[in-house]
């Protein structure tokens, strides 16, 4: 997914505003990260894998959980 999604760049952008290694719309990061209480300190972590990949899993599971 990863692949497809940013080509495995950290700071890839799509036209809509979703950023990182897996993908991520800031609201989208936020509420995630708020639900499953995962760290995120803003917009400018998106960029840092470390700090994504959790939380860009998380929300494309989720909705299959709901």
């Amino acid at each position: 997914m990863i692949r497809q999604e940013s080509s495995f760049l950290t700071d890839s952008r799509s036209r809509a505003g979703a950023t990182g290694l897996m993908p991520l719309m800031p609201a989208t990061a936020k509420e995630t990260s708020r639900t499953y209480k995962l760290p995120f300190g803003g917009t400018y972590h998106l960029v840092r894998p470390e700090i994504t990949l959790t939380p860009g899993t998380t929300s494309r599971g989720y909705p299959l959980n709901r």
